[in-house]
């Protein structure tokens, strides 16, 4: 994500990037500052996106303020398939590019 918003930063598209390096207690009030901003959310996260915490976050703002929400919210997630170990991990997690694209999606 950092990786992919400083790609973004160069093509005229800033980016905030929030890692709430732990998810109880989710720090939702930085995440509702961020959406006052700009209105628009990436969620990236190495889970696959079904039962993910990306749910949750997406509660979250909706329950408290989900006027703050210009577009519809990107989920960035694993594949929906058991992780498998080693090199092919890699190959299922959200990408740089992924992000990038996301991005570009939520600006036009």
């Amino acid at each position: 994500a950092m990786k992919a918003a400083a790609e973004l930063e160069g093509r005229g598209i800033s980016a905030e990037v929030i890692d709430p390096r732990v998810l109880i207690p989710f720090d939702k009030e930085k995440v509702l500052a961020s959406l006052q901003k700009t209105g628009k959310l990436i969620i990236v996260e190495e889970a696959p996106r079904r039962g993910s915490f990306a749910g949750e976050i997406l509660s979250v703002i909706t329950q408290e303020d989900p006027s703050l929400l210009k577009k519809p919210v990107k989920v960035l997630g694993a594949l929906n398939s058991p992780i498998p170990s080693g090199f092919a991990e890699g190959l299922m997690m959200p990408h740089k590019e992924d992000v990038i694209a996301a991005a570009q999606a939520l600006c036009n």
